[in-house]
């Protein structure tokens, strides 16, 4: 869910834990996401465009992913609206940018740095019409927050955050226009049975790996130019450190990889994955790690290692098969399967080539 005046603007979706000090998807802890792309979105049907705030219209809207979202607790919609005097807390936004009032917010702000901000409680201060209400900041953060995040009112959600109505108010003083969810369950149950009616049933869950089959490459994007990226899965059922693994790259008829160190850091959790990219692709997609030695031909073979041992492998490791993958994109299929890299690669038995070279895939696991 998020906000109606939002819709046109949301290319990817990230999902999981962020903690304060973060206000870029770069800057996400590793192996903690899981990134979507928006496949379908619906408006309330009486949102009308940004027309004033409070707006006439519903601020309210509904995105449908293109993946399946796992290990991730959903918050059950608010049965009532709030009322002036609850508190609640308004989460999900970043950077302040009013300059005038940074050196207010700084010293109202625990250990938290400057510009950055990601959950403030609130009070509620008006009841504004049908579809929203207004809230102000009371923990020494303001209530500004960023529009579509989400307003929880006694650990539901109660609000989505849809204007601010003066903006030339102090900061610290900022009053927020929240859309009510109340105004909108109808709108969301009738918009998720039709999507459900015209959707295939989710795939049944993958089956589960142990180690070294569970921890694996799981793209290998060979595209134009210097478009290059390289995906991992984490199918295990435990997280998997990533400072005790190294992803290595073996060119033209080398028998002997090398290592990209550093580039793999932090802990990869199940069900999750982290893709390094080239600086040029690094542009255009969200990656986990970008690298300048993520450099790469359509003969060149990727392998990983886990505590020193190779645990899978992109091309039979000491064999140049030729410009075989070159301007190509590889997704591993869903099967529990590593390949060593010794001996024949199984290329057609463990990876699916894409139609085009689409970066869609990239960060979502097969």
């Amino acid at each position: 869910m998020t906000a109606a005046h939002c819709i046109g603007s949301i290319r990817y979706v990230y999902i999981g834990y962020s903690k304060p000090s973060l206000t870029r998807s770069a800057d996400l802890p590793n192996g903690t996401w899981q990134t979507f792309g928006v496949k379908k979105d619906a408006k309330h049907p009486s949102w009308a465009g940004e027309n004033g705030c409070p707006m006439t219209g519903v601020d309210v809207a509904l995105l449908q992913l293109d993946g399946h979202v796992s290990n991730v607790e959903s918050i059950r919609l608010a049965d009532h609206t709030p009322i002036v005097g609850d508190t609640c807390i308004v989460a999900g936004y970043g950077r302040h940018n009013v300059a005038n009032d940074l050196n207010e917010i700084e010293a109202n702000l625990t250990n938290i740095s400057r510009n950055e901000r990601r959950e403030a409680t609130v009070r509620i201060a008006s009841i504004d019409g049908y579809n929203a209400f207004s809230a102000k900041g009371i923990d020494g953060a303001h209530a500004q927050g960023d529009s579509g995040g989400s307003l929880l009112c006694g650990e539901k959600l109660a609000g989505v955050v849809s204007c601010t109505p003066d903006r030339n108010q102090k900061v610290l003083n900022l009053r927020k226009v929240y859309a009510d969810i109340q105004s909108s369950k109808a709108f969301v149950e009738e918009t998720l049975r039709a999507w459900d009616a015209e959707s295939p049933p989710p795939p049944p869950p993958p089956p589960e790996c142990g180690l070294p089959n569970c921890f694996r490459i799981s793209e290998y994007y060979e595209g134009l130019h210097a478009d290059k990226a390289i995906e991992i899965e984490n199918r295990c059922t435990t997280a998997i450190d990533l400072s005790k693994a190294t992803l290595n790259i073996e060119r033209n008829a080398s028998t002997t990889g090398t290592a990209l160190n550093g580039v793999l850091t932090g802990t990869l959790a199940p069900g999750s994955t982290y893709v390094v990219c080239s600086p040029a692709l690094a542009t255009t997609v969200s990656c986990s790690a970008t690298s300048g030695s993520l450099s790469f031909n359509g003969n060149d073979r990727v392998f990983l290692t886990l505590d020193g041992q190779v645990v899978d492998s992109f091309g039979q490791l000491g064999v140049d098969p030729g410009n075989v993958w070159t301007d190509s994109d590889f997704r591993r299929k869903t099967a529990c399967d590593a390949y060593s890299g010794q001996g024949e690669f199984p290329l057609t038995s463990l990876y699916d080539k894409a139609a085009d070279l689409g970066t869609s895939n990239l960060g979502v696991a097969p």
